[in-house]
């Protein structure tokens, strides 16, 4: 199944939907900030799952490996601590509201405070046996990437039900359901989407492409943590124990269906009735190569990301300057997202850039490419630098 971005957009557009308006670019709920401090780095799913290997700084190997000794000195010890939205570690950017910013979005240190709670529920009397300090490292990282990309895609899968409503009625059930709905019950009980998003982790882990990356000690020792996890997090995400078992989650989902559809809490459409949509909140993407990991600025990633080009870099300013300079774009004031920039061309084109960024997100470089020549080649970006594109 293939996924284009820009027919995404333009059917919004032909619905009059602009992603790039002013009212658009508040944030809901569930969205984390990102400041000119932090970078962000492309990753794809098999960096993590994949062989590919992991740069674990020397201090982490033996942060774990005192947890490790500590455990099997004192089996019923746990390193815990309550979770907080506030600032949240990880967010789905939904394409309605973020465009071409779309995308799940997880903090790196997120992802190794996450790993070290985990590691405190495994057996590693039996564990260690099988796996050397850095297989148990990569294990936890990968346990801790799980946790947030399946609770994040969800909420794509939901995005995508929405777009899929949109192209058979025409109408805008997305954006109504997460003003009407989703916004005024966030942190609470009747927050159906989160709790179903945190029961999704529970139904993913179980297929063959996860599963199989996990010996038995650490599957059930990351179900044991998945568990507490899910039960310290706020009312609506909590609930989503509600729905582990199959039948319960579907029963969910279709009431979650009918919610958006009518952008009602207690929608009077049969929920039953969308059992014969079997594939209608299935992702339109598979989201495996729209996933960023946002960091602090000039740390070194531990994931070695296959998503990096290994040509020139470009910075935000040099990218700006060429664009208003070679290419005519004009800087559009307190238009960008955050610390991010937006320019606009004459003919209505527009590029959202990364603000102070001494290299420049890959996905900006190529976006900023697209918008002059109608291609994401990065081979044209040093003729971009220069000028020497033509624009279309």
């Amino acid at each position: 199944m293939s996924f284009e971005i820009q027919k995404t957009l333009d059917l919004l557009k032909d619905n009059n939907i602009n992603p790039d308006e002013a009212n658009n670019s508040v944030p809901i709920p569930e969205i984390g900030q990102i400041s000119e401090n932090d970078d962000i780095i492309p990753i794809n799913l098999n960096d993590v799952i994949g062989e590919n290997e992991i740069s674990f700084p020397e201090t982490i190997l033996n942060d774990l490996e005192r947890i490790i000794e500590n455990n099997n000195q004192n089996p019923n010890s746990k390193i815990f601590t309550d979770k907080r939205i506030d600032h949240p570690c990880a967010w789905y950017q939904p394409i309605h509201y973020f465009g071409r910013d779309w995308g799940i979005f997880i903090r790196e240190e997120c992802l190794i405070d996450n790993a070290f709670y985990i590691a405190s529920y495994i057996d590693w009397s039996q564990a260690s046996k099988k796996l050397n300090l850095y297989e148990c490292a990569r294990a936890l990282l990968r346990c801790s990437f799980y946790e947030m990309y399946f609770h994040e895609q969800y909420h794509h899968k939901v995005e995508s039900f929405g777009l899929r409503l949109l192209v058979t009625n025409g109408m805008d059930n997305y954006r109504m359901y997460k003003s009407k709905v989703y916004r005024p019950n966030h942190m609470t009980d009747q927050c159906l989407e989160e709790a179903l998003a945190n029961a999704e982790i529970f139904h993913r882990i179980k297929e063959k492409r996860y599963k199989e990356k996990l010996i038995p000690e650490i599957q059930q020792g990351f179900l044991d943590y998945l568990y507490d996890s899910i039960l310290s997090q706020p009312p609506g995400y909590n609930s989503g124990l509600r729905y582990r078992a199959k039948n319960k989650f579907s029963e969910g989902e279709r009431t979650l269906q009918s919610q958006i559809f009518d952008a009602k809490l207690s929608s009077s459409k049969n929920i039953d009735h969308w059992e014969t949509g079997t594939y209608l909140m299935r992702s339109l993407a598979d989201i495996t190569k729209d996933i960023f990991v946002v960091l602090p600025h000039g740390r070194k990633p531990i994931i070695n990301s296959s998503a990096i080009d290994p040509r020139g870099t470009i910075s935000s300013r040099e990218m700006e300057k060429s664009l208003i300079k070679n290419y005519k774009f004009k800087k559009i004031k307190s238009a960008g997202k955050g610390s991010h920039v937006k320019l606009k061309h004459p003919n209505g084109k527009t590029v959202i850039l990364s603000g102070n960024r001494r290299t420049l997100p890959i996905k900006d470089i190529k976006d900023a490419i697209e918008s002059i020549t109608g291609g994401r080649s990065l081979n044209d970006q040093s003729d971009l630098l220069s000028g020497r594109l033509s624009m279309i």
